[in-house]
């Protein structure tokens, strides 16, 4: 174990005189004593395991100029998010507009428009999330995600989980507060609150998985699992009025998420 050590501290040195930054290298050095701990685990040996794991991690001054492109945008750099992200913004604008008309004729009241904006944001932000981690399982399938990729992915996907963990409770005190006041409860479990409360099961798990740094695909397969999950809870209750399916339909989407949890992913992604 001591020449793989040393074999580790090597390719760290060759990582910071590619100059890439302190943070991203412990990154880094997670995912390749994850891979190589995976490869020991099904019967390698150290030494191999090593080799194996860098090769897959790519050249260290090829994963520089990828860092060198990738660190300085804020979106990733393949089409897909880009996409989704530019649909999201046409949407939030969209939907700004929409509740600035009906609020300015009377429709409604400023809690009910405050309400409704922030929890369709939250909600389209859901989607977004789940839109790109899809993409980011397709195209890890179909070639491989690069390690800057993933790193660009996984800020991405943050940014827009924190985002959402952040709006869909405020939406939803909101909207206890305008029932409590014109329905006479905060909160009766009827399908659209069963679904939001799902939805925010999905979100406030994602979050926390990826504060406790998860492996990228499972995040991905949680976010996709939330997206589909919040569909049902926000379409589907609006179609039905019965709880039961929904709960029924939204409950196995959240067993799925944490069946994820507890299964170990494949090294490829």
């Amino acid at each position: 174990m001591h020449k793989l050590a040393s074999k580790i501290a090597g390719w760290r040195a060759e990582l910071l005189a590619a100059k890439i930054e302190e943070v991203s290298i412990r990154e880094l050095e997670a995912h390749l004593l994850d891979h190589i701990d995976t490869l020991i685990n099904s019967g390698v040996s150290p030494e191999e395991a090593f080799q194996r794991a860098a090769q897959h991690m790519g050249d260290p001054r090829m994963i520089a100029r990828e860092f060198s492109v990738l660190q300085r945008r804020w979106v990733p750099a393949f089409r897909p998010a880009r996409t989704v992200l530019l649909l999201l913004a046409a949407l939030v604008v969209t939907l700004f507009l929409l509740i600035g008309a009906k609020f300015s004729h009377g429709k409604l009241t400023l809690l009910l428009a405050v309400h409704v904006l922030v929890t369709t944001l939250a909600y389209l932000t859901v989607f977004a999330t789940g839109a790109i981690a899809a993409c980011a399982l397709v195209i890890g399938i179909r070639r491989g995600l690069r390690e800057p990729e993933r790193q660009s992915l996984g800020r991405l996907i943050f940014r827009l989980t924190l985002t959402s963990s952040i709006a869909l409770p405020i939406g939803i005190m909101l909207g206890m507060f305008w029932a409590a006041y014109n329905l006479g409860r905060a909160w009766a479990w009827a399908p659209v609150e069963t679904g939001a409360a799902f939805a925010l099961f999905s979100t406030l798990l994602l979050l926390l998985v990826q504060l406790l740094r998860v492996d990228h695909q499972r995040q991905c397969v949680l976010a996709t699992l939330g997206a589909v999950s919040l569909a049902i809870g926000w379409f589907g209750a609006n179609a039905v009025e019965s709880t039961a399916p929904i709960a029924w339909l939204c409950g196995a989407f959240g067993l799925a998420q944490i069946v994820t949890l507890r299964t170990r992913p494949p090294e490829r992604c």
